[in-house]
């Protein structure tokens, strides 16, 4: 297995993971509206997305490439994966963003207002799905699903 493909492997394991706590701490009990009032949720989600976050860095970190060493090279072919699952990554993370405060909008124009919470929780959303955007799709490409296999 290349380098590239076990940092894309676990990169998807740490963000499936963050992305359980962050959602079912976000959403149980009064869901991102009540975040406010109980922030003892809203610390243990925003602790899962800080455990994606620096898990993905040590990864990245001890994935780098390095001149000179033969198991950290990238080809062609992880150059290619790489870019074209970052590029569906920028896409759904767009969209996802867009999506969600058109949700947002529908759900609030009658009050006017929006509750802050919920741009917490958009704002946190969004590198979940940034990770996982990118994540998913290069584990896939890696195992045959796609163009760039």
């Amino acid at each position: 297995m290349a380098l590239w493909n076990k940092r894309a492997l676990i990169s998807a394991i740490i963000g499936v993971i963050a992305t359980a706590g962050f959602l079912v701490s976000g959403f149980s009990g009064t869901g991102p509206a009540g975040l406010e009032e109980d922030s003892t949720r809203r610390d243990i989600a925003g602790a899962f997305v800080a455990f994606g976050i620096f898990s993905n860095l040590l990864v990245r970190y001890f994935t780098r490439n390095r001149p000179g060493h033969p198991h950290t090279r990238a080809d062609e072919r992880d150059l290619g994966i790489h870019r074209t699952a970052t590029e569906i990554s920028l896409w759904l993370t767009v969209a996802g963003v867009f999506i969600g405060c058109l949700v947002l909008y529908e759900a609030f124009k009658v009050d006017g207002t929006i509750p802050v919470n919920w741009i917490w929780f958009l704002g946190f959303g969004t590198y979940i799905a940034a990770n996982l955007g990118w994540s998913i799709p290069a584990v896939l490409m890696y195992a045959g699903v796609g163009s760039r296999a």
